[in-house]
């Protein structure tokens, strides 16, 4: 019988954070964005983030977030001469997901806006999400810590949203269950498609409206996600964990797990376990 290993802190659950005080000459650009999800909350003077030609003010008590692979040009508004900000880049728990469309502003920016007491309550969780992320409790408590801060920040943030879509029709819950309880076997589009009693066509469509993303990249992000906790908590083998998580090929399963978090399993498993 092979013996579980003491889990080591999960990459892919950590976030990195920040409060910045900027003056007049701060900008970031990255014309692809980032892999990851970002949430920034204007905390005093102002910014403004640009999609295209057209630029967006930002004042205090604005929460904006941005999808994967956005566009990121942002920086202090010339008019206010400092942005105060607290941020986050973060990638969501599956739970999260749902929570994550608000408003949309531009591009793949939504938006939201706070005022006294709900503005101050999300200053106060997203600088405690801050605190955490930047101590050391060992263990990867302050990763968790960080997270459910940012959680309860994303709760409150779903509670005041009004355009928040509403919940999946009854075919594309009928997908989403049986990926989260399938990954791991042959899920073809097909087989989704008979089984939720619609055409491949708008079973994509629709998926895409209420997830977010598609199947199949669904069922791969399940897959690896179940990858890293196995190499991470077990001693089964890079072939063994391949064929659990539904990789029929381990030279397949490497080169995805490879292009999802920047390093083979080999490697990654390693890596978790010298920290």
């Amino acid at each position: 019988m092979r013996t579980p290993v003491t889990p080591g802190p999960d990459p892919f659950d950590r976030i990195l954070t920040g409060e910045f005080h900027c003056l007049s000459d701060f900008r970031t650009n990255r014309p692809r964005g980032t892999s990851d999800w970002l949430i920034i909350q204007t905390i005093g003077g102002g910014g403004i983030v640009t999609v295209g030609d057209d630029g967006f003010p930002l004042v205090r008590g604005d929460i904006i977030l941005s999808r994967p692979a956005s566009e990121h040009h942002y920086q202090t508004n010339s008019r206010s001469g400092k942005w105060d900000l607290l941020w986050a880049h973060f990638h969501p728990r599956q739970e999260w997901l749902d929570w994550l469309h608000w408003p949309r502003l531009a591009g793949g920016w939504g938006k939201l806006h706070f005022t006294g007491a709900a503005d101050k309550r999300i200053q106060d969780r997203l600088r405690q999400m801050h605190h955490y992320a930047s101590h050391s409790l060992g263990c990867g408590r302050s990763n968790l810590l960080a997270m459910n801060a940012l959680e309860e920040v994303l709760l409150w943030c779903d509670a005041a949203n009004e355009t928040r879509q509403v919940p999946m029709d009854g075919p594309t819950q009928i997908v989403f269950d049986m990926i989260s309880s399938h990954y791991a076997k042959p899920l073809p589009l097909r087989l989704l498609a008979r089984e939720s009693g619609q055409s491949i066509a708008r079973l994509t469509r629709q998926f895409r409206k209420y997830v977010g993303t598609s199947p199949q990249a669904l069922i791969e992000n399940n897959r690896l996600d179940r990858a890293r906790q196995l190499l991470a908590r077990t001693t089964l083998s890079i072939k063994e964990i391949s064929t659990q998580t539904g990789f029929s090929n381990p030279f397949y399963f490497s080169s995805r797990f490879k292009a999802a978090f920047g390093q083979n399993p080999r490697r990654y498993r390693a890596h978790i376990l010298k920290n």
